[in-house]
This record gives structure tokens, sequence and C-alpha cells, in this order.
């Protein structure tokens, strides 16, 4: 019983991160011009999930879209290189974030759910 509880509980877990975690990219192309700047933002506007584009030099994406297929979409549509390039002071701070998430989900879900199944054990007994 307890297995398949931790087996619900993680699925659930996994579920709600892949839903809507925001994130930044920074993609790593050739700009040419203001024609190929136009494009790009027109491209990426497109993309499902974005919330801000801002070019200089690089272009940052922000929102909860999926980074790698952007980088593919511009890179068929643009017939050139498109590099992921991971932001530099965003780094430490997502990947520790994100171990918090993690740990109060779980805990809180746990919590909840032991709880509750050490009342109804108790109520039984």
């Amino acid at each position: 019983m307890a297995d398949a509880l931790v087996s619900v509980v993680l699925e659930q877990l996994g579920s709600m991160i892949a839903q809507k975690v925001e994130k930044e990219a920074v993609l790593k192309l050739g700009l040419h011009c203001q024609g190929c700047t136009e494009k790009i933002v027109k491209i990426v506007r497109k993309a499902e999930g974005v919330q801000e584009i801002v070019i200089d030099r690089l272009v940052t994406v922000k929102g909860t879209m999926d980074v790698k297929a952007l980088a593919e979409t511009l890179k068929e549509r643009l017939k050139r290189p498109v590099d992921i390039v991971t932001p530099k002071e965003e780094k430490g701070r997502c990947d520790s974030s994100l171990s918090g998430l993690l740990g109060v989900a779980i805990s809180g879900l746990l919590g909840v759910t032991i709880s509750g199944l050490l009342g109804v054990a108790t109520s039984l007994i």
C-alpha cells in the first residue's frame, strides 16, 4: 500500500513540475540586420508559452515554453545554427529553487497523506 501511495505522489509531483514552470532561455544565433531581428521576434512570439523576448546580441526568452522546441523551430525557419546558452546568474538559483520546491511538495503531499492514513488506521484499531 505504501509503495502504491509513493508511486501516486511521485506521479502527481512530476505532472505538477511539468506544468507551466516559468523559465528563462538564452539563445545564441546570428543577428545580421533589422530584418533578421524582426523575423526572430515573429517566430518566437508564435511559440506557445512565450511571455517576454529581449534581443541584444543574444535572444532572451521568458515564459513556460519548450526551449528545445523553440530553438529547433528557429533553426529550421532561419536556416542557421541556434545554440541554447545557460544564463550565468540564474543557473545556481534555479537549481536550488527547484530542489526546494520538490522538498516542499513531497513533504507536503506525504505529510497530509501519512497523517490521513494514521487517522484511518487509529480509528480502525
